[in-house]
């Protein structure tokens, strides 16, 4: 679900395909995988350990609108490669120490260039500095030291989302993260924070490089080239109406110095949560598909860079429907070549759509369990390596009785597309 920035060597624009259709449910809940009733707002999907299975990473903590409780963040490591079957144990202390916080979301990356990743936790209400754990790599993989004093997180800040990539083109991570400003969810709002990376995972605060208005409710952060030049743009997603658009479009000259086209994106409706970046109608340019494009009605926005040569967007029809949803996830279910979407709602069911490659997206009926539950993040991911991609949310919230935090596993045929490069580039 996240991008990463390749380096700066050659880069290739990849349109990854996943699994295969299945006439019958798809995607089965296994159930007590992750035990424990708890109030998650994020979760990733990686391999902290590099034993050859992926882990699962929570952001744990409680509040909507204003702090709650601060919980410890989870980590559940998979048995798989261990024991040959899937199975996870919670080492959350043990390996990330006790600290707690109001965690609302968690990104990775390999911020020191060791070969290990290492996770960031964004925390809300201004309790807290974002958590950056540094991976102990080879010398224990998979245990973190707690590093965002002496790494340039000093100040505390209310953030749902970040995103790792090479902004600057150096060849190490840098990050966007957002910061929706004391209230939150209303209020004055706030401004996103870019921070350079020195190549040891020591990062510095750049505002005027990446010069971003001031808006409210800042909920999530996208890294993709959205204008063809080779560089990471940067989108935030944002719960309110802004002056200036109501989200953040801002378009990178490749050297980390970013311009304001915030205007260039519709306006949706004032509960976006989130939107995801890919290429949904098969141009080579990056779309988006957002939660709450108009009211609760989810729904894709195209990008036209290439059928008019100029970048724009225009917004598509909305989904029939009118459902509290939360996240979205992209997975070419049926390996046709184009993205599908996945929608985590917190009122309902999962959902899945499929894309005809035309941006039309029909509802997959029953192709995920059926389980009204309280979804507010989701991660895609080969848990059993099987060749799939299984599906794990995060639940908290509402409805209480499924706050446990849930795995999905693809029953499909393993995904046996290759790949397509649509560009590369050497220096």
């Amino acid at each position: 679900m996240r991008l990463i920035h390749p380096d700066s060597l050659a880069f290739a624009l990849l349109a990854g395909t996943l699994p295969v259709p299945a006439a019958a449910q798809q995607f089965v809940e296994a159930p007590g995988m992750l035990a424990g009733k708890r109030w998650s707002e994020g979760v990733e999907c990686v391999d902290v350990d590099n034993d050859g299975d992926l882990d699962l990473v929570f952001a744990d903590g409680e509040g909507f609108s204003s702090a709650g409780a601060k919980r410890q963040n989870k980590l559940a490591i998979n048995m798989l490669v261990e024991t040959g079957s899937l199975s996870f144990v919670t080492e959350s202390v043990a390996r990330l120490g006790g600290l707690k916080s109001n965690g609302k979301g968690v990104t990775s990356g390999d911020v020191n260039g060791d070969g290990y990743v290492d996770l960031l936790f964004l925390n809300a209400f201004n309790t807290d500095t974002p958590f950056l754990y540094i991976n102990r790599g080879a010398s224990q993989p998979g245990f973190f030291d707690m590093k965002s004093a002496t790494n340039g997180f000093t100040v505390p800040m209310s953030s749902a989302g970040a995103m790792f990539g090479d902004l600057d083109d150096d060849g190490d991570l840098d990050l966007i993260l957002c910061d929706s400003g004391a209230s939150f969810l209303s209020g004055s709002g706030g401004k996103p924070h870019l921070y350079f990376n020195d190549g040891a995972g020591v990062f510095t605060e750049n505002a005027a490089a990446l010069g971003a208005p001031t808006k409210k409710a800042h909920m999530d952060v996208q890294l993709a080239d959205v204008d063809g030049d080779w560089d990471l743009d940067f989108i935030g997603l944002n719960r309110a109406t802004n002056s200036g658009g109501n989200h953040y479009l801002m378009l990178n000259d490749g050297t980390g110095q970013f311009t304001d086209a915030s205007t260039l994106l519709p306006n949706t409706s004032g509960s976006v949560y989130e939107a995801e970046v890919g290429d949904l109608d098969g141009d080579t340019d990056h779309d988006l598909f957002f939660v709450s494009l108009s009211g609760f009605q989810e729904g894709h926005v195209q990008n036209e860079l290439v059928e008019t040569g100029s970048l724009s967007f225009k917004s598509g029809s909305p989904q029939s429907g009118s459902v509290d949803d939360n996240e979205i996830a992209l997975l070419d279910y049926d390996s046709d070549g184009d993205y599908d979407i996945i929608v985590g709602s917190l009122g309902s069911t999962e959902r899945l759509y499929r894309n005809d490659g035309g941006l039309n997206f029909s509802l997959q009926s029953g192709a995920i369990q059926g389980i009204s539950d309280s979804t507010l993040d989701a991660a895609i991911g080969d848990l059993d390596n099987d060749g799939d991609y299984d599906l794990i949310t995060a639940q908290g919230e509402s409805n209480s009785s499924q706050w446990n935090n849930k795995v999905f596993l693809n029953n499909g045929p393993a995904d046996n597309l290759p790949p397509v490069v649509v560009a590369t580039r050497s220096p």
